[in-house]
């Protein structure tokens, strides 16, 4: 290294004086840093070190300028040059203080730099409960309400402000992939142990994303595989003898470490056969999953130059739910014994590529593609689909003095073709038939970041302009607002325009396996929203306390929806475009708090008043209580060792669809009352081992047979869509984790 820097200079010697400025970067050992950034502080030129940590930057002014020298993991160095200088730059690595700030346990906290209100729900958080899929993530959080639209199944949704989950968009890794087929079973197929963030927001968000975000936004972040552990090896098994399996390993790649990768592999084996409440009908179905999820990343995005992300994923599984002993090779679509079953195949791939001219200027370009293909029965309705969703967007970033203009184009490709079929039809059910939906969608939008009075107020104005092959041009615009009152209270207001075009059989999964006819009145317009929304937080900040009180207040109003109709024809579901009054107004109140670093408490309630406004009166969407407290309580002792944790979900009365025509023989499930869970953890840690073990509903509440006509289910009284409480009763699990932190360290 000294006889390449000796030449180095000497160099400099032979060539004589130039209008730049050259150099040579290096760690504290004189190994040369490649790439990175040195620039003039008031950034009028800049360059990147090349593989052996030179540079040559010009220099056209006289006298001397300030130079910044940037590198990831070292500490920014200053220095002052004059043209022809030749230097010799020795970065210091960054100190990192092993200092935990634990105002907020650093699991579940208010981003508060966002003029939304942003709940960011780390690893942390998620381990506080089993969490062996997304859908399973939120038992600490009040927000999301995690709700079952399918019990043979056990499919779910994720509502936010009580509306269905096709109204908040869900992201993976940034990118808006689930729709459609995805819908159905996607927030179960993401295992629990890959991801890394959760963010969630209500109502309107940014536009960047796209036009779908009606109700709210998951955004589910991957691990970072620069950032996680080295290896996480996780084994769980239930007391319904269900198990899954987990791991996760991450690693860099080459000397300089600019590439890292990270691989999932994930694994569910089925539980065995159980009837508590002898109804014939399993409490749980038989779930068998294989997903592999691997992901490379190149450089870091806020870093100069070019920043790359790949992933890759693919999703085998089978659900087999019914009666039991019902066998899918020999009875599927026979009336010889009830049962359904979903097997689906799924591939992912995707990329985020782009180029950081400065810290003010970057390109980037996205595109994914991700195809399904299901195979199912539901009883004698067989359901074949096959679906591609593609996705483009070109992004361009410029911040202008102290505010920030984000614009880009966007293209979407939806294509999905359903074939339903019946192999006994004693109801002439008439919607048999092949249905196909294809969009072409392109669009462009811009969004721009206004920030004042020292950055206390934060306005986000935003608009999208797609144009749908089919319905035409559709405006978005939204707008977000952040008052900083103090460094402790803030004030924040949104409101935005939502529009979405409708799935019907993925998004009303209950149609397939109903005895009602399916009946479509009227060719389907998009769906049209705007939603408004206050969010006042005060932050907790004192000695021995800290953690915030948040109040929200939402409205959404349809402008035009699409809803099963119910409620018409007892023997039928009328699928029309309904542009009457459809209100969704909720309210919820949060408090966050952390005693003495060790004890943090969280409590949350919530008002949801969502319904529609028809000739007969107001009609309720079914299964959303318009009262929920959520109340959550973690200790962990100093030593970290072990923690224990304990949630308390409490749910109002709800409203359930009403029932087809009932025989007088026929008895209806209990009416819908409320109802109160409990969930317990206990986890102990030591070394790179953690073993944890709890109980979900603790006290063994149950809705008892839940299904019309149980006996007969083959009978036109037959209905599985009554069920408005837990139906598996008490669930015991134990589970265990390996980790190692980073590759060849051993334990401190």
């Amino acid at each position: 290294m000294r006889i390449a820097l000796l030449l180095f200079f000497l160099g400099f010697s032979i060539t004589g004086w130039t209008q730049s400025v050259k150099g040579v970067v290096t760690d504290a050992s004189g190994n040369p840093l490649a790439f990175a950034s040195v620039y003039w502080v008031d950034k009028s030129a800049g360059v990147q070190t090349d593989t052996n940590g030179f540079f040559s930057l010009a220099a056209d002014f006289s006298g001397q300028k300030l130079l910044v020298v940037r590198y990831l993991g070292f500490e920014n160095d200053t220095i002052p040059a004059n043209p022809g200088d030749r230097l010799s730059v020795a970065m210091t690595p960054v100190t990192i203080l092993e200092v935990q700030v634990k105002g907020e346990r650093n699991d579940s906290y208010i981003d508060g730099l966002e003029a939304a209100k942003v709940e960011v729900i780390t690893t942390g958080e998620l381990r506080k409960a089993a969490c062996c899929d997304l859908a399973g993530c939120f038992n600490t959080t009040g927000t999301v309400q995690p709700t079952t639209t399918n019990v043979l199944t056990n499919a779910k949704e994720l509502r936010i402000l009580g509306l269905a989950g096709v109204y908040n968009q869900i992201l993976f890794d940034g990118l808006p992939l689930l729709r459609g087929l995805h819908y159905t079973y996607g927030v179960s197929a993401i295992p629990g142990p890959l991801v890394g963030n959760i963010y969630v927001s209500k109502g309107s968000n940014s536009v960047l994303q796209g036009f779908s975000s009606i109700s709210g936004q998951i955004n589910v972040l991957p691990k970072n595989p620069s950032e996680t552990d080295a290896l996480l090896l996780n084994a769980y098994v239930n007391s319904f003898g269900e198990s899954q399996y987990n791991a996760v390993i991450a690693h860099p790649i080459g000397e300089r470490q600019e590439w890292h990768n990270l691989l999932s592999v994930h694994m569910v084996q089925p539980a065995a056969d159980r009837d508590k409440d002898e109804d014939t009908f399993l409490d749980l179905p038989k779930l068998q999953r294989y997903h592999i999820f691997d992901k490379l990343t190149y450089r870091d995005p806020a870093s100069w130059g070019w920043f790359s992300e790949i992933g890759v994923g693919f999703l085998w599984e089978e659900r087999v739910g019914g009666q039991v002993g019902y066998d899918p090779a020999r009875d599927a679509g026979s009336s010889d014994s009830y049962g359904q079953q979903v097997r689906m195949v799924q591939p992912t791939v995707y990329q985020k590529s782009g180029y950081r001219f400065s810290d003010d200027r970057a390109i980037t370009i996205q595109t994914a593609l991700s195809a399904q293909d299901q195979d199912a029965w539901y009883g004698e309705t067989r359901y074949l689909a096959q679906q591609w969703i593609g996705y483009a967007n070109l992004q361009l970033e410029q911040n202008w003095g102290n505010h920030a203009l984000k614009t880009g184009l966007s293209y979407r490709y939806y294509d999905l073709i359903e074939h339903i079929s019946f192999s006994n039809n004693p109801l002439n059910k008439s919607f048999a038939g092949r249905y196909q939906q294809r969009e072409h969608i392109p669009g462009v939008f811009a969004e721009n970041t206004f920030r004042w009075w020292d950055d206390r107020i934060t306005w986000i104005v935003g608009m999208r302009y797609d144009w749908h092959d089919q319905y035409g041009g559709q405006f978005a615009p939204r707008s977000l607002l952040k008052l900083d009152f103090s460094s402790t209270t803030s004030l924040r207001a949104t409101a935005g325009y939502g529009w979405r075009t409708v799935n019907i059989f993925p998004e009303n999964n209950n149609l397939l396996f109903t005895q009602r006819d399916v009946q479509f009145l009227e060719p389907l317009r998009p769906e049209q929203s705007l939603t408004l929304g206050l969010n006042l937080m005060q932050r907790i900040i004192h000695d021995k306390v800290s953690g915030y009180v948040s109040a929200d207040v939402f409205q959404t109003r349809f402008n035009n929806q699409v809803f099963p109709d119910y409620h018409t024809d007892p023997m039928q579901a009328l699928i029309y475009n309904f542009s009457g009054i459809s209100l969704s107004r909720g309210m919820q109140v949060d408090v966050n708090t952390t005693w003495a670093d060790v004890l943090t408490v969280k409590s949350t309630y919530s008002f949801l008043d969502v319904y529609q406004e028809r000739e007969k009166g107001r009609e309720y969407l079914p299964f959303v209580p318009r009262h929920k407290v959520l109340t959550s309580v973690s200790y962990q002792p100093a030593s970290e060792r072990w923690q224990f944790d304990v949630n308390h979900h409490w749910y109002g009365e709800q409203v359930v669809p009403p029932l087809t025509a009932l025989a007088a023989d026929v008895s209806a499930p209990d009416a819908p009352q409320s109802f109160s869970t409990w969930n317990l953890q206990f986890t102990y840690s030591w070394n790179k081992w953690e073993v944890y073990g709890g109980v979900e509903n603790l006290f063994d509440f149950r809705q008892e047979r839940p299904f019309v006509s149980w006996e007969d289910p083959f009978s036109p009284y037959f209905d599985i869509t009554s069920a408005w409480g837990p139906t598996r009763g008490r669930e015991l699990y134990l589970g265990i984790r390996f980790v190692i932190p980073e590759w060849g360290k051993s334990d401190s």
